[in-house]
């Protein structure tokens, strides 16, 4: 699963990643704000329909750690917050003793670079959808790293374990080989 700050490069990474696989053994699904008919369900619910087959991949663009990172942002009571931290570590928990391999990608960025990314996005006519208001204000950026940080404090794992990539410079964070693992 990969998530990051917006415009840290998510969706080149994967493309990197998946360039050279065979396209019938992964799939990528890119998550966004539920549907209509998601958010009647529980909120883990969407995710479970998208869970790879046996001996293939999904890879996820965002994740299950939306209901922490951004939801955070949203003056959730800190029980809800809570109780969704401990309904993530023990849905991992599930996949793992099943079998299923997870793998956490958090690609970081500077609020300098993030600024510079989404300027080149407004420049250019085929990123400019990637673009809302919301992202050009970056009023919320200090809420977010906060945000993140207990996400690595309360979901960090030896057997589940994020790794993070410094992503200010695209060619590196590309072909960054080792990920740093998170104590």
């Amino acid at each position: 699963m990969f998530e990051g700050f917006d415009a840290a490069g998510k969706g080149g990474a994967i493309r990197k990643l998946t360039e050279m696989l065979d396209p019938r053994s992964f799939k990528v699904h890119p998550i966004g704000p539920p549907t209509a008919g998601e958010q009647g369900k529980h909120w883990l619910y969407r995710f479970w329909s998208l869970l790879p087959s046996p001996g293939t991949i999904a890879i996820f663009d965002r994740s299950w750690y939306g209901r922490v990172l951004v939801e955070s942002g949203r003056a959730y009571r800190q029980s809800t917050l809570e109780r969704a931290f401990n309904e993530i570590n023990q849905f991992e928990d599930m996949l793992r003793n099943d079998g299923i391999d997870i793998i956490k990608i958090f690609l970081a960025i500077t609020k300098d670079e993030q600024l510079v990314r989404f300027e080149e996005r407004l420049s250019d006519p085929y990123k400019q959808w990637k673009l809302s208001e919301d992202d050009i204000k970056a009023e919320k950026w200090n809420q977010y790293v906060e945000a993140v940080e207990e996400v690595f404090q309360k979901t960090h794992s030896g057997s589940c374990p994020w790794n993070i990539v410094p992503a200010d410079h695209k060619q590196f964070a590309g072909k960054h080989s080792e990920l740093s693992h998170r104590n």
